[in-house]
């Protein structure tokens, strides 16, 4: 048999575990749990594993079958005296369920099988007098043995309630009932194969550098253990015909040691293992902390994201269908370093894990979460000199995490992906990495990206995009065929090539600026204009959009500067698109959908010399008074001077005359549905000015402002004030125009005349 010099264990078979150098006595120890292969419900897992068992010693040729690694420790490490025990915490299942097949094809076969001896239980005694008695059954006995078993007089009330023992019998009836149906079955082929082309890695506990807990996190698997060995040793196999990957029985060590200690930290601890009460057998299990689970999602997120940027997956939902096994096996086609990759990133991981044995210290060197906003940092700590990437993405920033948490969506996988090209490249810096990210932030928040049938190739595209830009830079995109934007692209160039001439501080403060949430990297606004981006433009930006943070007095200011809408016909009328009071509004109308208008205003802005809130408002008390003077009272004079007008949800307005008939939106859309609501804006001016609540005011949302105390409904239109007597008679008052333009404050005017109504009416 093969030794390996690097301590890597030894392959023996069964009967060299027990027959070695040294006598041993193999001894199920008390912390296990029962045999579990012979469960009920366990019917499919026992006969996959059966076959594969049958499948080599039914073979002339038989090669050598490996299954695995067992751990276990010696008694008496130190003394190591004939005979010692050796005392499994993993292969328990494995162990026991080749010792049965030994002993049914040994006793069918009239081999010696004394070695057999060897073999035990000390969960219970019970189990342990099972095993003995099998040994000591003759083999007529195994003609049918179920029967016998069931017939016997040892078989007490005791023993059939013991679930290792019943397990044991449920799974000698499946090797029984499987050779019945052999006719002339060549026992003595078998026993040769059993006892020669069955074996496993033998390692010692104590040999290894692990720790105390490993009984623990070995076992932690509970009712899906064999389910798990079963994925592992068929992915143990893959790994092996990969060119130049891993050796033999590498995967599974590595799993088994180092790579479960890395997931151990992310597992649930309230169900780790608690010791049994085993004079109660039906109590005696382990829980499920969830590490399989966690493990099995994260292997499949590595092979979705290997599927897709090879083009085995066209999109990620094919993977559903696929059990684990064989999504890797498809992957693999396609994938000629998938394992090789696989075990330099887990290797990386492990290395670089925080004393809690979780990464997020890892990733939080360069990440930062959506939550820590750069407007809500600055505010706080103006100081602050940290440039970490904010991700937006409700990406959490332990992307090892997210791994093993569920399947991650597209910008999820950028990410991880860009962390795995940085690991497996190997030589790009620390620097130029972040760079890197930060650049792979604005092209995913200015890039829609779509894992689904009617866009297929879009992931694909970015995951090579990606790898690409983390390995090559820039450089390597910018002119190339992917799914990122052409003008974010072009735009990234751009901010580069400021890069390289700013300053320390003035770089630190545009990487800063990207992180703001209105801008996710897009800054083509402060680019624009007639001047060049300046460190005076940054830092007026983020006094008036991070030192004010009102979106309405922002709205205000900017209409102070310039009327910023754009329009649309929507039926009869024209829809005015403004921004509102919510941030993704400005972000949509302002910076990802550049707007010309907007460009014009943030340029006069940004170049100001005071932007303080006293200097802003001064400049809108300027316009309103010019107005004033000069008698015209246009729509941007209405918008500034009241909040009433600034407050539509959608930012959307829908003028049906020439200048004033103005009604607010509730919301972007649905204009022609009932479950829109709409106001007029004058009259939702003057209401408030009048301290009327709006409420009781306004009829079906559109129409006229009743005014109660006079008993009065009044409506603002194009040129006139409509009003509604109590004694059902219609008036209007005309407000005065020159040119189509108002010449009254027509808010403070159809104030006044309420006003009159109201006293006239008492």
């Amino acid at each position: 048999m093969e030794n390996n010099s690097e301590n890597f264990g030894e392959i023996k078979t069964f009967r060299q575990l027990i027959e070695g150098n040294v006598n041993t006595i193999i001894t199920i120890p008390k912390i296990q749990r029962d045999y579990a292969q012979g469960r009920i419900g366990k019917e499919e897992l026992r006969g996959n594993f059966l076959n594969d068992l049958f499948g080599v010693i039914e073979q002339s040729d038989a090669p050598l079958r490996i299954y695995d690694f067992i751990y276990g420790q010696h008694k008496d490490p130190e003394k190591r005296e004939e005979p010692h025990r050796f005392l499994p915490v993993d292969g328990q299942q494995r162990l026991t369920t080749v010792f049965l097949l030994h002993i049914y094809i040994g006793k069918r076969g009239r081999q010696d099988t004394d070695f057999l001896r060897g073999f035990s239980y000390e969960t219970r005694d019970s189990s342990k007098q099972f095993c003995a008695k099998l040994c000591k059954m003759q083999p007529s006995d195994f003609d049918d043995i179920v029967n016998v078993l069931a017939d016997d007089t040892d078989m007490t009330r005791e023993w059939t309630d013991d679930p290792t023992i019943s397990g044991m019998i449920r799974m000698l009836g499946d090797i029984h009932n499987h050779f019945t149906g052999i006719q002339n079955p060549d026992f003595e082929l078998y026993w040769n194969n059993v006892t020669n082309k069955i074996a496993f890695w033998r390692l010692y506990l104590e040999d290894l550098d692990t720790t105390d807990d490993l009984y623990i996190k070995m076992n932690s698997r509970g009712k899906h253990l064999t389910d798990f060995e079963n994925f592992k040793a068929e992915m143990d196999q893959m790994a092996q015909k990969e060119e130049n990957g891993l050796t033999k029985g590498e995967f599974s060590k590595e799993m088994d040691t180092t790579w479960t200690n890395l997931f151990w930290a992310y597992r649930d601890s309230s169900k780790d293992f608690i010791s049994p009460d085993y004079s109660k057998p039906d109590s005696v299990d382990f829980t499920d902390n969830g590490l399989d689970s966690k493990m099995l999602t994260f292997f499949r997120n590595y092979l979705i994201i290997e599927g897709l940027k090879n083009d085995v997956l066209k999109v990620s939902k094919e993977a559903d269908s696929l059990s684990s096994a064989a999504l890797a096996k498809k992957v693999m086609s396609k994938s000629p370093k998938l394992f090789a990759n696989l075990a330099t990133i887990l290797q990386f991981f492990d290395a670089n894990k925080s004393e809690d044995g979780r990464m997020a210290g890892y990733f939080s060197k360069y990440l930062d979460g959506e939550n820590t906003y750069e407007e809500e940092r600055y505010l706080t700590d103006p100081d602050d000199l940290s440039d970490k990437v904010v991700l937006m993405f409700k990406t959490p920033v332990d992307l090892f995490d997210a791994m093993m948490t569920a399947k991650l969506n597209p910008s999820q996988m950028l990410f991880v992906e860009a962390f795995f090209a940085h690991i497996i490249n190997g030589n790009v810096n620390e620097d130029a990495f972040k760079d890197r990210l930060r650049i792979l932030r604005n092209l995913i928040a200015n890039t829609v990206i779509q894992d689904d049938r009617n866009h297929i190739g879009d992931v694909m595209s970015a995951l090579k995009s990606v790898d690409s830009l983390i390995e090559d830079g820039m450089d390597s995109i910018l002119e190339t065929q992917t799914v990122f934007t052409k003008v974010q692209r072009e735009h990234e160039n751009a901010k580069l090539e400021w890069l390289a001439n700013a300053d320390a501080s003035d770089a630190l403060t545009l990487k800063k600026v990207e992180n703001y949430r209105l801008l996710r990297g897009n800054l083509s606004q402060l680019f624009n204009g007639d001047t060049p981006l300046t460190r005076k433009k940054l830092d007026n930006f983020r006094q008036i959009f991070y030192m004010h943070a009102d979106y309405d007095f922002i709205e205000k200011v900017m209409i102070a500067f310039g009327d910023y809408y754009t329009t649309w016909r929507n039926g009869d009328g024209i829809v005015f698109n403004y921004v509102g009071p919510s941030w993704s509004n400005f972000r949509d109308s302002i910076f990802t959908h550049t707007n010309n208008k907007a460009t014009e205003i943030l340029e006069k802005l940004l170049t100001l010399d005071d932007v303080s809130a006293e200097a802003l408002e001064s400049h809108c008390g300027n316009i309103l008074n010019e107005a004033k003077k000069a008698k015209r009272f246009d729509w941007q004079y209405y918008i500034i001077k009241y909040k009433a007008m600034r407050w539509a949800p959608s930012g959307h307005y829908l003028m049906t005359g020439e200048r004033y008939p103005l009604f607010m939106f509730n919301a972007r859309t649905c204009y022609h549905n009932e479950s829109y609501k709409h106001w007029n804006v004058f009259n939702d001016a003057v209401a408030l000015e009048l301290g009327i609540d709006d409420s009781k005011y306004v009829d079906n949302h559109g129409g006229p402002l009743i005014i109660t105390g006079a008993n009065v409904k009044m409506d603002i239109v194009e040129d006139r004030i409509n009003l509604h007597l109590s004694d059902g008679s219609d008036y209007y008052i005309r407000i005065p125009q020159a040119g189509g333009v108002d010449l009254v404050d027509r808010v403070e005017f159809a104030k006044y005349i309420a006003e009159k109504l109201i006293a006239l009416s008492k």
